[in-house]
C-alpha cells in the first residue's frame, strides 16, 4: 500500500480537511442506475431488435472495463464481470465507512471543533506550527476484488495505534477512485498533554514498513498494493551522492584544466600554436558556430573557454601581428612577455571566478580558511593575556625583594675578591725562609 502524509498549518485549512473526507460523493457508495426497460420506450421494436441492443450495450460495457485494465488477467476478469464476482467496493459497502479515535462528536461541525480546541492546549505555540496531519493509504485497483470494509477498518486502527494513539484522528473510505483508498486527519497535538505530535521521516518510513508487514501477514492476497517503501529515498540520495562525486570530479578537472590553459596561453605565439599545445596533451578544441568555444577535458568533460576569461578577443590577440619596438621590447625583457601573459590570465580567470556563484566545495574552503584564520588570531590573543597576567601578578614587594638579594650577591663578590688580593700581597714561607739566610750570609 502507498502512504503519504500532507501538514496542515491553519484553522482554516483543517476545517477544509474535515469537509472533504466527508463528502457525500465521496464517502456514499455509488449506486448503479436501474436498467430501463427496452420493451417499453415508445418505438415498436420487435424481439429480435431488442435482443441486439442489449448485446451491443453488454459488448461496450465489456470494451470499457477491459480498458481499464491494461496488464488484464483474462481469467480473473472472466470470473468478475462475466459470470457474476463482485469487484466493484461500492457495491459490498451497504453505508459510508468512518472511523474515529478520541473523538465524540457525530458530525462535521462537532469533529472541527473538537479539533480546534484540542489545539488550544498547545503547550510551546509557534506562529507555523502543525495544527493538522492528512494521512493516505491507498491500494493498488489490481487488488479491489481483495479489499473489504472489515480489511480498510482494520487496516485504519493499526496505522492510528502506530502513528499516534493518543491522538484524535478521523477516517473515512473514499470510493470515488477505481482504487480504494483512506483518507485520515491526525491533531498536530496529542490529548491532554499538549506535545507536538510531530516525527521525524526515518520513524515515519518505520511505520510504513510495519503497517505493509501487517498487512502481508494478515491480507496476503493484496500482493499487488505491496511496495518498496523508503526505495525512492535510497535512489534519491545515490543519485545525490553520484552527482556530488562527479561535481567534485570536474572541480578537480577545472583547477588543473587552468594551470594546462594558462602555461599554453604564456608560451604560444599564435592561436594555432595555442590549439596544438592542447591537443598534443589530449584535451581537443571544440567548435559552435564555426569559432572555437570550449575543451574536452581528457576527450570527455567540455569546459567553455570564456569560464577561464578566454574569449574571442584573447584568442586572436595570439595571431596579431607586433612592430619592430614590440619585438625589440620583448627581446629584452626576455621572459617578461610570457609572465605578462600570465598575469592577464590570472586577471582574466579572477573576474570569470567572481562572475559566477560559488559552489559548495569553494564555500566549505573558504569557510576552512576563515576558521583558521580565526583560531590563530584567538590563541595569539590568549597568549597575549597570559603574558599580562603573569607581569600584573608580579607585586612591587617582590622587586624589592629581589632588588636587596642581588645587593647582597653583589656584597659578597666584592668581599671574596678582596681576601684574594690579600693573600696575592702577604709572602709564603718560602720567602721569609731565604731571608734569614741572606742576612746570615752578610753578617
Amino acid at each position: 500500500m502507498i502512504v503519504k502524509t500532507i501538514s496542515i498549518k491553519t484553522s482554516a485549512a483543517v476545517g477544509n480537511a474535515v469537509r472533504y473526507i466527508l463528502a457525500e460523493h465521496k464517502v456514499t457508495p455509488a449506486r448503479e442506475p436501474k436498467p430501463t426497460d427496452w420493451r417499453h420506450v415508445p418505438v415498436h421494436l420487435s424481439k429480435s431488435d431488442i435482443d441486439h441492443l442489449m448485446a451491443e450495450r453488454s459488448d461496450a460495457i465489456l470494451l470499457a472495463e477491459m480498458r481499464k485494465h491494461p496488464d488484464l488477467n483474462i481469467q480473473a476478469f472472466v470470473q468478475q464481470y462475466i459470470l457474476g464476482g463482485k469487484n466493484d467496493l461500492n457495491e459490498r459497502l451497504s453505508k459510508p465507512v468512518i472511523i474515529t479515535n478520541g473523538l465524540r462528536s457525530s458530525s462535521v461541525p462537532g469533529y472541527i471543533k473538537e479539533f480546534q480546541e484540542n489545539e488550544k492546549l498547545r503547550q510551546h505555540a509557534r506562529k507555523d506550527s502543525i495544527k493538522a496531519y492528512h494521512h493516505i493509504v491507498s491500494f493498488s485497483k489490481l487488488d479491489n476484488q481483495h479489499v473489504t470494509e472489515k480489511m480498510l477498518r482494520d487496516i485504519a486502527q493499526k496505522y492510528i495505534s502506530l502513528r499516534g494513539p493518543d491522538c484524535l484522528f478521523l477516517a473515512a473510505v473514499h470510493t470515488d477512485r477505481d482504487h480504494s483508498h483512506l483518507h485520515l486527519i491526525q491533531s498536530g497535538v496529542k490529548v491532554g498533554t499538549g506535545l507536538s505530535a510531530r516525527i521525524s521521516k526515518q520513524e515515519f518510513l518505520e511505520i510504513k514498513r510495519t503497517l505493509q508487514e501487517f498487512q502481508k501477514d494478515k491480507y496476503r492476497e493484496t500482493v499487488r498494493s505491496i511496495v518498496d517503501h523508503g526505495k525512492s529515498r535510497q535512489q534519491k540520495s545515490k543519485n545525490m551522492e553520484a552527482k556530488n562525486v562527479k561535481t567534485h570530479e570536474r572541480q578537480e578537472g577545472e583547477r588543473t584544466l587552468t594551470s594546462i590553459l594558462k602555461m599554453a596561453y604564456a608560451t604560444s605565439s599564435s592561436k594555432a600554436e595555442f590549439l596544438d599545445q592542447l591537443r598534443q596533451l589530449g584535451h581537443e578544441p571544440y567548435e559552435r558556430n564555426g569559432r572555437i568555444a570550449g575543451i574536452r577535458y581528457n576527450g570527455d568533460d567540455k569546459y567553455r573557454l570564456t569560464r577561464f576569461g578566454l574569449d574571442d578577443k584573447a584568442l586572436n590577440d595570439l595571431d596579431l601581428k607586433v612592430d619592430e619596438k614590440k619585438e625589440l621590447q620583448s627581446l629584452r625583457s626576455g621572459r617578461e612577455q610570457p609572465l605578462d601573459r600570465m598575469r592577464a590570465f590570472d586577471k582574466a580567470r579572477e573576474q570569470a571566478d567572481k562572475a559566477r556563484p560559488l559552489d559548495k566545495y569553494e564555500r566549505d574552503e573558504i569557510a576552512e580558511e576563515k576558521a583558521m584564520v580565526e583560531n590563530a588570531h584567538m590563541i595569539e590573543r590568549e597568549q597575549e593575556q597570559d603574558n599580562e597576567r603573569e607581569q600584573s601578578a608580579i607585586s612591587p614587594s617582590d622587586f624589592a625583594d629581589a632588588e636587596i638579594d642581588n645587593n647582597d650577591i653583589e656584597q659578597e663578590d666584592d668581599d671574596r675578591e678582596i681576601e684574594q688580593d690579600d693573600d696575592r700581597d702577604q709572602p709564603d714561607e718560602w720567602s721569609f725562609d731565604h731571608a734569614d739566610d741572606a742576612y746570615d750570609i752578610d753578617r
